[in-house]
């Protein structure tokens, strides 16, 4: 499975991709992303060419800058990124809110398209639209005590128990299993990182003149439905516009007949997408880097001018999501790449096990991506990787709010300084995770919910900046708890002591280790990271690239 980012005018579209072949493209349904579609994908790419692709605005790809978007506008973003593919003509596969994007990009496009397959086609009679636009679509708004959480790890796992899912009585009751928890989860955490744009593409679907849609497009249209499936009931009540068929209950054994069905059409195979590189970073770029058998999330800050750029590994445990702003300000002063480290957020390479390795496995991901290093900076519990990184390749460090805790206090973070965030069907680990992010800046350490362990300067507080670093931590669950043990691991006081040349730490206001600290490091406080990042670059303005 490779993953990765097609630049799309400014916008960024973000796909996984397998196979080689005749192209199909994987429209998703609505609220989730393209990773709905790993069971599609496994199959599909025996065959194909099979690319899921995050559509606007959810997954990871950027929204549509539309104010009001219709299908008709996710449709000609399909084209856009067609376009980006090098595919003249590609088979497109859709679930539901992306089989109204299937067909309406065959209606608009009809010469690009050389087939529309369409699991769950969405119609909805004039009553419905209204109701599921006014009632169905309750907004995403964090809130202080992470109970909104809840509330959506429960609104999605009911989508599943009942249709529509408000509708909690015996006649609305789903005809399917439960999903596993693993798919549930999976499911909450797309629709958290959507936030309250989750609604958007899903409105236009509910808006979309689907059945005009069948009757006026002339390119092949093939509509299905299986057994189980929320729209269902619906498609006896489909006009006989396009042929429509049947498929089995099992989504593998429905993809296996979905691959004989796209076996039928000709479709045009595009170019192999070249490897990133650091040269054709833009403003705002953002990277899948190749890092052994899988890959880490890369994001630019600022305006890459020609200077190195300051890489910034995102905090141990945790990812982009919950420091962006702070990112922007640094890149004020000097173009940033952060990077999420191994295993954490959107860097998919499952647990490397160590510190070490883990810096071993960004250094490679850099290098391969025709980034020198010139200075790292790590963050909290990524100082860590940065000194690493920074000792292995001569490039400065800049260390912000490093945990170089005694021996002693490490040993018992082992036991203590962690979490389990193993899914669960009932949602249990949805507030640990609120409550990790939470505590972590009312106490330090988080566990030691005492007077004295009271953190004398509270920032962070706000619901928004909670939920986004909540959301890092479920995109791999189980990949907390490794974090913590690696980090604590570490010697990181006693690596820092080794390492004093070009190792800069700085202290910012709300430095939760800063009285946990092992003494004697010489620390340059910062009020801000807008400050920070104009320090950063007086001093690599003063130092020889």
């Amino acid at each position: 499975m490779r993953r990765g980012y097609l630049r799309v005018g400014d916008r960024h579209v973000h796909y996984r991709r397998t196979g080689h072949g005749p192209a199909v493209i994987l429209l998703h349904a609505s609220p989730v992303s393209g990773a709905m579609f790993l069971e599609q994908l496994e199959v599909f790419g025996r065959h194909f060419d099979a690319i899921a692709i995050d559509t606007p605005g959810y997954g990871l790809s950027t929204p549509l800058d539309h104010p009001k978007p219709e299908v008709a506008d996710y449709a000609d973003a399909v084209v856009e990124t067609m376009d980006a593919l090098g595919l003249d003509r590609a088979i497109l596969y859709g679930r539901h809110t992306g089989a109204s994007i299937a067909v309406e990009t065959a209606r608009r496009h009809p010469s690009r398209v050389a087939l529309a397959l369409c699991d769950g086609y969405p119609v909805f009679t004039p009553g419905e639209s209204e109701r599921y636009l006014t009632q169905y679509l309750v907004p995403v708004e964090p809130k202080w005590d992470g109970s909104h959480l809840a509330f959506w790890w429960l609104r999605y796992r009911d989508q599943h128990v009942f249709w529509p899912w408000d509708l909690q009585e015996t006649a609305y009751r789903a005809d399917t299993d439960l999903p596993d928890v693993d798919f549930l989860h999976r499911g909450f955490t797309q629709i958290m990182m959507a936030g309250d744009g989750y609604r958007t593409a899903y409105a236009a679907a509910f808006r979309h003149d689907s059945i005009p849609a069948l009757q006026e497009t002339r390119a092949p249209v093939i509509l299905t439905a299986r057994p189980g499936d929320s729209l269902y009931a619906a498609f006896a009540t489909v006009p006989e516009l396009h042929p429509k068929r049947e498929l089995p209950r099992d989504t593998v054994e429905a993809a296996h007949a979905e691959v004989a069905i796209m076996q039928t059409v000709p479709a045009s195979a595009g170019p192999e997408p070249g490897s990133p590189s650091w040269r054709d970073a833009q403003p705002g770029g953002r990277f899948m880097l190749p890092c052994g058998e899988g890959t880490l999330h890369a994001r630019v800050f600022g305006t890459p001018d020609g200077r190195l750029p300051l890489v910034v590994v995102a905090p141990l445990p945790g990812g982009i999501g919950g420091i962006g702003n702070d990112l922007s300000d640094i890149a004020r002063s000097w173009p940033v790449l952060a990077i999420e480290a191994p295993g954490q957020a959107d860097s998919e390479t499952g647990d490397p096990g160590s510190i070490v390795t883990s810096a071993a496995w960004i250094r490679q991901a850099l290098d391969a991506f025709g980034c020198p290093l010139r200075a790292v900076l790590g963050w909290e519990g990524s100082a860590a990787l940065a000194l690493e990184i920074a000792a292995a390749t001569g490039a400065t460090a800049f260390l912000v709010d490093p945990p170089a805790v005694p021996p002693a206090l490490r040993s018992e973070f082992l036991d203590r300084y962690t979490a389990d965030l193993t899914p669960h069907v009932d949602g249990r680990h949805v507030p640990v995770a609120w409550n990790l992010v939470r505590d972590e800046r009312l106490w330090a350490p988080f566990y030691d919910r005492v007077r004295s362990a009271a953190l004398p300067s509270v920032s962070g507080l706000d619901a928004a900046l909670l939920h986004r670093k909540a959301v890092d931590l479920f995109k791999q669950p189980t990949m907390l708890a490794p974090a913590l043990a690696q980090l604590w691991r570490y010697p990181l006081a006693e690596r820092l002591a080794e390492r004093r040349a070009d190792t800069i730490v700085f202290a910012m206001p709300q430095d939760r280790f800063a009285r946990l600290c092992v003494d004697g490091i010489a620390r340059h406080e910062a009020d801000g990271f807008a400050s920070l990042g104009a320090v950063i670059a007086a001093t690599l303005s003063d130092r020889p690239a």
